[in-house]
């Protein structure tokens, strides 16, 4: 018993101090390093044996060895999986899952990057061009992981959520709970609610264009994003229709989209018409330089996409909106004669089909696509005197048409072919309120924030005083093409509203002496305190 009690060596013993072991242990003793207690048998071993016994594997002062084991470890570890999941699982999905864990990791680091990231793939619908992506909903979440992100940072940097409060925003909220009112209303109620999300999705987007575009660079890079998406959009339905992959309709060859995003003639020409004007602008803004040349090459790209597509709808809605940019411009005797040499050129290269189908636009005759139009804008009529408050539900006009509006023997299930019978249709009186108020105050907004960075000296803001003018110009587009289109729910009203916003709040963000003034007058926000 002594020869394990007799000393201690330095330090604590089971947590005590040495002091308090030999006051309890009267014959015990410290003992010196290497000097082995009384009546044991133990020897102490020498230090550089010792050291030989670990091993050189994770020995720290050769570390080079144990990376180098633990590296291949993991390169077999890693292949093997690979493997098992080539034999297993689909390529596409297991690049998905790949690029989705990467994904992942930059949208943790920086939400922003997963804004633009949830951009390209809600733009080039990455699921349909890939089936095998539709079970993992890659679009669906990337949003709702984006949007949980900024949820989590406000309630981590601010301790609360608060989302942005202008005036325009609050028209959004009222617009979705119009949506929510026409749902138990609604002549297919599954319908309506689908619909209904689908604004909801839109609000998401809004919100986190609106706080996560932030920053100049972070807008700027955005609408790159954004304008560089749409010249692929044309430029790949320009590629298909030379290929043959074309709709055939209305007695002439019509260029469309290959995914949702257009996958109608009318509904590319739409989208081409309201990104021109951008692609205008940004062609003649000289704080660009070189990215000039970008631009104007994609402004000839989505002219001659739209005239591919033989939409009628589009090409007024294209000339309204250049109208408004003769409007805009200090020279409007120059820029108007060029305008007139320019479409009278165009228009003399077109094919005889298309020159046919858009004299039509001129001529007092209706052809069987306008008769029919005229039918279903009736009916239209006809829905809205039937439930005048609440509408038939979003996405229900064809639905309510065959059911109790096709009047025949047989059932037709068009669509309104018209944003201005298609919202009092199917949303009532709350939704013409709440879609028009909505558009009025994007308006508003935009030619006051325009207006209020002209005023600098420096010219500075070049580049967002020619988007928010771009957009303007976009927004007539989409008014005019709503004649003979039903836009209610085309995201392109939400992003320019969202973009708008944006780059007030950045403005604003700037300019800290204006923020109180420019918060209540064009925001619309009650001044604190």
């Amino acid at each position: 018993m002594r020869s394990l009690a007799a000393c201690w060596p330095y330090g604590q013993s089971d947590g005590a101090p040495l002091e308090l072991v030999s006051a309890a242990l009267p014959w015990s003793r410290p003992c010196e390093p290497g000097v082995n207690p009384p009546d044991s048998n133990i020897s102490t071993p020498d230090p550089a044996l010792a050291r030989e016994s670990q091993g050189r594997v994770f020995d720290t002062e050769n570390p080079q060895l144990g990376r180098r084991i633990a590296f291949i470890i993991a390169v077999i570890g890693i292949s093997l999986i690979t493997g098992m999941a080539l034999v297993m699982v689909k390529t596409e999905v297991l690049v998905a899952a790949v690029i989705g864990v990467v994904t992942l990791v930059l949208i943790l680091r920086n939400p922003y990057l997963g804004l633009l990231v949830y951009l390209v793939v809600y733009s080039m619908r990455l699921a349909e061009v890939f089936p095998a992506l539709a079970i993992l909903r890659p679009e669906r979440i990337l949003g709702v992981l984006t949007f949980g992100l900024l949820v989590l940072s406000q309630l981590y940097w601010q301790g609360r959520i608060a989302f942005d409060a202008s005036r325009q925003t609050r028209h959004f909220y009222l617009l979705i709970l119009a949506a929510f009112l026409s749902v138990p209303f609604a002549y297919w109620r599954i319908g309506a609610w689908m619909g209904t999300m689908d604004f909801v999705k839109f609000l998401m987007f809004y919100l986190l264009v609106v706080h996560l575009v932030n920053t100049r660079a972070k807008l700027r890079g955005f609408v790159y994003l954004q304008c560089a998406m749409i010249g692929y959009l044309a430029l790949d339905s320009t590629l298909n229709y030379l290929r043959g992959a074309l709709l055939h309709a209305q007695g002439i060859d019509r260029a469309l989209g290959a995914t949702s995003m257009a996958d109608g003639p009318n509904e590319l020409g739409a989208t081409m018409a309201c990104t021109i004007p951008l692609f205008v602008y940004f062609s003649f803004t000289k704080q660009l330089g070189r990215l000039r040349l970008v631009f104007m090459t994609g402004l000839a790209l989505t002219i001659f996409t739209l005239m591919l597509t033989g939409s009628r709808s589009g090409l007024i809605g294209f000339m309204a909106s250049m109208v408004f940019v003769w409007w805009k411009s200090r020279h409007r005797v120059i820029l108007g004669a060029i305008g007139v040499i320019l479409a009278i050129g165009m228009f003399a290269a077109l094919p005889e089909q298309y020159k046919g189908r858009y004299a039509t636009i001129t001529t007092s005759s209706l052809d069987g696509s306008s008769q029919e139009r005229l039918k279903v804008w009736t009916k239209g009529m006809e829905m809205f005197a039937s439930r005048p408050i609440t509408g038939v539900g979003i996405g229900c006009f064809g639905t309510a048409n065959a059911a109790a509006f096709s009047g025949g023997a047989r059932a037709s299930w068009l669509e309104s072919h018209s944003l201005y019978v298609q919202v009092p249709a199917e949303m009532g009186l709350v939704g013409i309120f709440a879609f028009f108020s909505f558009l009025l105050e994007f308006m508003r907004l935009n030619r006051r924030t325009e207006r209020q960075m002209s005023k600098e000296k420096d010219n500075g803001w070049a580049f967002e005083r020619a988007l928010l003018t771009g957009m303007f110009g976009g927004f007539i587009a989409l008014l005019f093409t709503g004649i003979f289109g039903h836009s209610l729910t085309r995201d392109t009203w939400y992003l320019y509203s969202a973009l708008g916003l944006a780059t007030l709040r950045i403005y604003i963000s700037e300019r800290p002496e204006l923020a109180a003034d420019l918060r209540e007058r064009i925001m619309g926000l009650a001044q604190k305190g």
